[in-house]
């Protein structure tokens, strides 16, 4: 595995041709943060969550043999603790982030979610973030993000962050009725084999998938499928040594400092959600 911590050292031995696609994740690679987590938390504090996400969370907490209080907050707060305490999985938590926004309007969700990522995530963003997407424009691939967070708070993400003419984002999505969210998950779900299923829905049959870029086991299926170039951005230790025992060709892409100047610091957790 060939280790870098600069941008262009990746690029210029990327091959593939223009028209090719590179995906990224979005939550570890293209910053030190989750915004789900964040936009989570904030929607806790402030009580965001409206009677359409009521029974969703209540059945959330439910399957993991807690019972619901009837208040979603104070469910979600409960589902959280449980995660830290390795008693819910990835998926439960993945879905509840999600759901839990039902009977919002796409447009208010991602207006509220910006504001609350405003001031919080461009100072976490590496530095390698923008000459990355730029970078890999620039030799003609095709850029699109996908993330296991809900599409439409990576889309407020990319908007705060400053990224020049964002590109498109895949993200778990659920149904809307009447203008509104709702609990109803589209297929696929944008994790593991997921990634790349949405990929391959939104690329077409004959697309070429030349990069990836991703950081957590949830990425594996994704950087597999990537023919010139899988590259590990900030890794957590169980997805460095599963690359490590397979075939490449697998790169590490260390950004050392975030915008604010803080260096960053490798995970040793493999939760997705320590950063």
């Amino acid at each position: 595995m060939k280790v870098v911590d600069e941008v262009e050292h990746v690029l210029e031995h990327l091959g593939g041709a223009a028209g090719d696609w590179a995906a990224c994740d979005a939550d570890g690679t293209l910053w030190a943060a989750d915004v789900a987590e964040l936009v989570w938390t904030a929607a806790i504090r402030e009580r965001w969550f409206l009677p359409a996400a009521k029974d969703f969370m209540a059945e959330c907490l439910q399957a993991a043999k807690r019972p619901s209080t009837g208040d979603p907050h104070t469910d979600a707060s409960a589902l959280w603790r449980l995660y830290l305490a390795d008693e819910v999985d990835d998926w439960t938590l993945l879905k509840a982030m999600t759901a839990c926004y039902a009977g919002y309007s796409p447009d208010d969700l991602e207006d509220r979610a910006a504001e609350v990522l405003q001031d919080a995530l461009p100072p976490r963003t590496y530095v390698t973030t923008a000459p990355l997407i730029e970078g890999l424009r620039a030799r003609g691939l095709q850029v699109v993000v996908i993330t296991g967070s809900p599409a439409i708070l990576v889309r407020a993400a990319l908007r705060v962050v400053g990224i020049e003419d964002p590109p498109p984002v895949l993200g778990v999505e659920v149904t809307e009725h009447a203008g509104r969210l709702s609990t109803e998950f589209r297929e696929p779900i944008s994790w593991e084999q997921g990634k790349v299923d949405v990929w391959r829905a939104h690329a077409g049959p004959q697309a070429r998938l030349s990069a990836a870029f991703g950081d957590s086991p949830g990425d594996l299926a994704l950087l597999r499928a990537a023919q010139d170039a899988r590259v590990l951005v900030q890794p957590r230790p169980v997805l460095r040594a599963t690359a490590e025992a397979g075939p490449g060709p697998w790169w590490e892409l260390r950004p050392g400092f975030t915008r604010d100047g803080s260096r960053v610091i490798p995970p040793t957790s493999d939760r997705i959600l320590d950063l």
